[in-house]
């Protein structure tokens, strides 16, 4: 048994598990870290640095338990802010098993719960796909869009386009 949250209608959180237990639940959360990389085609991460970094201790994983079965995760890492030194969670990786609606928003509860305790001003995490507005985008979320990032990569047609 992992340590965990508060169970919330059946739902628990694990506080972020250590490195050294991330092979043991690999096989469970690895087909959802194989769909969000299906449906995230501009990420350059492979599936094997997400194992490397949570087994390097760069991120942390935490679990999301439904009855005491894993219906999802969330990757996090710590990051410092370069100019005010604040300390923010981001979230990497966040998956949930359709069929249960419920767990997103006790997982968000739970974490931010975690976050703050362990002195966090903040949580953050970044996606191209519109899913997350519809979930943080309302007003009771506490959440706010604050930026919208646009990329182009350069290649070897770029001079034929001019």
């Amino acid at each position: 048994m992992h340590p965990q949250s508060e169970s919330i209608d059946g739902y628990v959180v694990s506080t972020p598990l250590r490195p050294e237990a991330i092979s043991v639940v690999w096989q469970n959360i690895k087909p959802g870290i194989e769909e969000i990389k299906r449906k995230t085609p501009t990420a350059t991460w492979m599936i094997e640095d997400v194992y490397h970094q949570l087994r390097a201790g760069h991120c942390a994983l935490c679990l999301i338990l439904y009855e005491g079965v894993i219906v999802g995760f969330f990757v996090t890492e710590d990051q410092i802010d370069r100019f005010t030194s604040a300390r923010k969670l981001f979230i990497w990786l966040a998956w949930i098993k359709p069929g249960y609606p419920r767990a997103f928003d006790i997982a968000v509860r739970s974490i931010e719960a975690m976050a703050k305790a362990q002195g966090y001003t903040g949580m953050y995490g970044t996606s191209h796909r519109d899913g997350w507005e519809r979930r943080l985008g309302r007003p009771d979320s506490g959440w706010i869009r604050k930026e919208v990032v646009w990329e182009r990569n350069f290649s070897s047609t770029d001079e034929e386009r001019h």
